[in-house]
């Protein structure tokens, strides 16, 4: 008796290329988060320091260290560098016709493409990138 003809991948095959896509690009986007000098020289840019308030209210030696977003242009104990130009999600491994040499070199782009924003602008400004990447309109 003949197997029938399987059509597409198989799933096992399938499900270890994704494990590797993953792995992959978690330790770029780490080794981008801890060793890009653009991506801490944004950061430098960002700094502010302020003195801390004594209980009296007089300014002590001790300084806060804040971060300026660029968006909503208020000081952030924390902020995240965002690509201005959306760098997406690693192109799918196991399949053709994708550059994953172009995502990498998006990942690890000049200052120009990068900017400081706090968290909630940059879950904004995320949600709007990933709209326009699938085709959708903006809501207003």
């Amino acid at each position: 008796m003949e197997e029938p003809k399987r059509r597409g991948r198989s799933t096992s095959s399938g499900r270890a290329g994704m494990q590797i896509k993953r792995a992959i690009s978690s330790k770029l986007r780490e080794v981008w988060k801890y060793y890009d000098p653009h991506r801490r020289e944004i950061l430098n840019k960002a700094k502010r320091k302020e003195f801390k308030r004594k209980k009296d209210g007089t300014l002590g030696k001790a300084y806060n260290t804040l971060y300026l977003c660029n968006k909503c242009g208020l000081l952030f104990e924390k902020v995240q560098v965002d690509h201005i130009k959306p760098v997406g999600k690693m192109p799918g491994y196991p399949y053709k016709n994708t550059d994953i040499a172009k995502w990498i070199m998006g990942l690890f782009c000049d200052e120009a493409n990068l900017q400081a924003l706090c968290v909630e602008c940059h879950k904004e400004k995320t949600k709007q990138d990933i709209r326009k990447m699938h085709g959708k309109e903006e809501e207003v």
